[in-house]
């Protein structure tokens, strides 16, 4: 799997709280001085090209600036068609069913990309998580 989708999830997952029985989203608070920058500054890297990263990338001198990335965009892709409602392109909520379903099956990360983005308006992609981890996140 890509870094942005395997660490991303284990961030996504990591910041799940327990509260009276259901587990429920919360932000990841160590994450969360990095996602305010790169936010207001606007230097994420485009999801066109984070989704394609090999490991040795992922992990570079940014590393943990990936590793909020890839976390907020699994918590977008998981969560923001309640949160961002007509904004949010339903097509989305399948990507990382498919992603998942693709790498399994061919074990070809290009492949899974290609597969689970076809089709994908990257700006609006883009746009929409940038305005789900403002509303939501932050």
């Amino acid at each position: 799997m890509h870094r942005w989708f395997d660490e991303g999830t284990g961030e996504y997952y990591g910041a799940r709280k327990k509260k009276g029985g259901k587990w429920s989203p919360t932000t990841l608070q160590s994450r969360k001085p990095e996602i305010v920058q790169f936010i207001a500054r606007k230097t994420w890297v485009p999801w066109k090209e984070i989704v394609t990263w090999n490991k040795d990338k992922f992990y570079g001198p940014k590393a943990t600036e990936y590793y909020s990335q890839g976390y907020t965009m699994i918590e977008f892709l998981r969560s923001g068609a309640d949160a961002m409602g007509s904004k949010f392109d339903p097509r989305w909520s399948q990507i990382l069913d498919i992603y998942r379903t693709t790498m399994l099956e061919t074990k070809n990360q290009k492949t899974a990309v290609e597969k689970a983005f076809e089709g994908v308006d990257w700006d609006k992609l883009e746009a929409c998580w940038a305005d789900f981890v403002k509303k939501k996140m932050l």
